[in-house]
């Protein structure tokens, strides 16, 4: 699971992911440059990276003049059920966060830490002394609360925390452990429904899947069962910004054997999955399938080039025989048993 956690600030920051730490999860590590380092929290200051460093992050976002960025790589385990991992994020970077859940849905959890503004102004003048500093931060968190109400439906949990006599860590610790407790309950449902093996990244024969992440229910059931019976896939994982990952995504398309292509209505809306199609065109050399899970048709310049291939109509979660029939053979790695079968054969 990936929880994301926005509204942190000073030592609840840092207690906040060192609990998170102690329940099994990572913390995404983030690259940041600032050419003013006085806006750093004197808690736990980030390390500095250069700034081409940063910018070279598959994901990278703008704050207090600078930038932060990170790698998918880094978040992809969390998102597959592989994993858990806490993002802590600045209010800055709403739009990302509804990119993450649109793409992984029910392996997100966004959580918005509510800090009034009085308990927000005992905690930074405990750490802060300059007075600019101090008014510079309580502003951030009335912007930031004026955010949150803005984008409530957006956050599945919120947690509270006050310098009220009555409430400290451990009280904000009981609200942590119990998202966390239900998250593991909810991610232990989803593999058993979802669970799909990282991409294939070798250089023998591979398939290359496009498709629409919103299929994503239909979908991962054919490529989890394509897996098992060992061929090789390659798919992408959900998020697609920067330079690095536009690159590698049509290396991966140029060195497939087949292209498996899922068509819906959904992925005919699609512009990337439009240009994959594009893609497999001009390659040439690629095998191409496409598997209708409804009706809906691509411009025309695709279907005719689709049609000249072998086109597989889903109906009620079947076909996944039909695919593997039509898929070329070298994109299956054999079975310690079929292999021996056929060595005795040969």
């Amino acid at each position: 699971m990936l929880v994301i956690l926005v509204g942190t600030t000073l030592t609840v920051a840092k207690n906040s992911r060192e609990h998170f730490k102690k329940r099994g999860y990572s913390v995404i590590e983030k690259y940041t440059f600032r050419p003013d380092e006085s806006v750093f929290s004197p808690i736990s200051p980030p390390t500095m990276h250069a700034e081409e460093e940063v910018k070279a992050c598959d994901f990278v976002y703008a704050i207090h003049g600078g930038r932060t960025g990170f790698y998918k790589a880094q978040i992809m385990d969390a998102v597959r059920g592989r994993c858990n991992a806490l993002i802590t994020m600045s209010p800055d970077n709403f739009d990302f966060v509804r990119e993450i859940i649109a793409s992984f849905g029910e392996y997100v959890i966004p959580v918005f830490l509510y800090i009034d503004e009085k308990s927000l102004e005992t905690l930074t003048r405990t750490y802060i002394k300059e007075e600019d500093n101090v008014q510079m931060r309580l502003a951030t968190g009335r912007t930031l609360r004026q955010l949150y109400l803005e984008n409530i439906s957006l956050f599945e949990k919120t947690v509270l925390f006050s310098t009220n006599d009555d409430f400290d860590m451990d009280a904000l610790y009981a609200q942590y452990d119990m998202i966390i407790d239900k998250a593991d309950a909810i991610q232990k449902k989803l593999n058993e429904r979802l669970y799909v093996e990282l991409p294939y990244t070798g250089n023998q024969d591979y398939i290359f899947v496009s498709y629409s992440h919103k299929d994503e229910r239909q979908v991962l059931p054919y490529l989890s069962a394509l897996q098992r019976e060992g061929y090789r896939i390659w798919y992408d994982e959900g998020i697609n910004k920067g330079a690095n990952w536009s690159v590698m995504l049509g290396e991966r398309l140029q060195g497939c054997t087949d292209f498996l292509l899922f068509s819906s209505e959904n992925s005919a809306a699609s512009e990337r999955v439009e240009d994959e199609v594009n893609g497999a065109k001009m390659c040439g050399n690629i095998h191409p399938i496409t598997v209708r899970l409804d009706d809906a048709k691509f411009p025309f310049g695709y279907e005719m080039f689709l049609s000249k291939y072998q086109n597989i109509f889903v109906r009620d979660g079947g076909g996944i025989e039909q695919i593997k029939s039509a898929l070329r053979p070298s994109t299956r790695m054999l079975r310690e048993e079929e292999s021996a079968n056929f060595d005795t054969e040969t």
